[in-house]
């Protein structure tokens, strides 16, 4: 498996990018200030952000540029998976639940609305008017 800064080198080194796309690539998934960062990486490599768009949603017109975008997300997701499990393991509970809520609708802000294990495909909402309601608020 590739590191990181080797797949920044091969950017660097790619005769298929032009500078503009090294210049982002190296923008973007590079020092702090401008990581992840899409306005910020096009106003450094001199882009315009449809530009960069457009290099990320042509994959069959920049194949050099998909391909790196690829391995660098990918590199990425790997890298926060781990991070994520070495916080589980730590038991680290934000870690926890975030990873339930992901993997599992069941833990996840939802409401689940069932009729005895049937869901229910109706609701009727009636009007509720003042005078069903007492002064303290009781419904009658």
């Amino acid at each position: 498996m590739l590191d990181y800064n080797q797949i920044l080198s091969e950017v660097v080194e790619d005769s298929d990018l032009n500078d503009s796309q090294k210049r982002f690539l190296l923008c973007y998934f590079g020092p702090p200030e401008t990581f992840f960062k899409i306005r910020e990486s096009c106003s450094n490599a001199g882009v315009s952000q449809m530009t960069s768009y457009k290099w990320r949603n042509e994959p069959e017109r920049y194949p050099a540029f998909a391909r790196h975008w690829g391995m660098l997300i990918d590199l990425l997701r790997t890298s926060a998976e781990e991070g994520l499990m070495a916080k589980i393991q730590e038991g680290e509970w934000s870690a926890i639940r975030f990873a339930l809520e992901k993997l599992d609708k069941k833990y996840g802000n939802t409401l689940d609305i069932t009729t005895n294990g049937k869901p229910i495909t109706q609701i009727n909402f009636g009007v509720i008017k003042p005078e069903d309601y007492t002064d303290e608020g009781d419904q009658h």
